[in-house]
Parts: structure tokens; sequence; C-alpha cells
């Protein structure tokens, strides 16, 4: 329950904001315009193209379960690489 209450306390928008002002690092928040953080300063203007927005979402890559045999493929190179640790 308190984690729950630390994450939505991460991402109210002022919380939001502020984070990625102090680390660079947007969430993916539908309530981020590009206009109100560059008028915080904490985006130059020349750069105003590198904010997300909503639209641009859907742009993403989605991360999809791999195939069984595919992650039989990857655990047998790691305990290689990893000497079986």
């Amino acid at each position: 329950m308190l984690a729950h209450k630390l994450i939505d306390f991460v991402l109210e928008e002022t919380q939001a904001i502020s984070n990625y002002g102090y680390e660079g690092y947007q969430p993916p928040l539908n309530f981020i315009e590009p206009d109100k953080i560059v008028a915080m300063k904490l985006v130059p203007a020349n750069l105003k193209n590198i904010i997300l927005t909503e639209e641009d979402f859907p742009l993403g890559v989605t991360e999809l379960e791999l195939t069984p045999a595919v992650t039989k493929m990857w655990q047998t190179i790691y305990q290689q690489v990893t000497g079986g640790a």
C-alpha cells in the first residue's frame, strides 16, 4: 500500500515535472506539454521537439515476451557468458 502511495506521489504533475527537471528523464505522462516545459526553462526552446507528447506514445517500441525457443537460447548463452554463476 505504501509503495502505491509513493508511485502516486511521484507521478503527480508537480512532482513528475520537478523530477524531469532534476533527472532529465521524461516519464510518458499525458500532461507533459512542450510549451510549458520550455516556459519553465527545463528544456531550451531549440530542443522543444525532443519533448514527448501523448501523440508520440504509439510510435514507441512495445516490449513483447520472447518465444520459448528464443528464451532457451538466451539462457544458454547467458550461462556460457557467466560461467553458470
